[in-house]
């Protein structure tokens, strides 16, 4: 028998087969619903420090924003670094707008 990833494998007659998962994580996400994944979602922001909650929402915010920079830059090919971003801060206040 052979461990790779997770999961435990043995050579069989014809080759390699998986013959069962080594954690209940793997259990858990097979029967995990999208209200189940909410909640262990929500567990694990709460287990979180402050700092830890705040880095993350500021790691996104700089995704969101690189993502709509990239976006910007495909409509004006043609826009200066400056120009880019002036446009994306009209994006933001137009979102906060709505």
């Amino acid at each position: 028998m052979e461990r790779v990833g997770r999961a435990t494998w043995t050579v069989a007659p014809r080759g390699w087969r998986r013959e069962s998962w080594e954690t209940n994580e793997s259990n858990l996400l097979n029967s995990m619903n999208p209200q189940a994944a909410l909640q262990k979602q929500i567990e694990k922001y709460r287990a979180m420090t402050g700092q830890e909650r705040f880095k993350l929402a500021l790691g996104l915010h700089e995704l969101s924003c690189a993502i709509a920079r990239e976006g910007i830059r495909r409509q004006h090919p043609e826009a200066s670094p400056d120009e880019v971003e002036r446009l994306l801060r009209e994006r933001i206040g137009l979102a906060q707008r709505l």
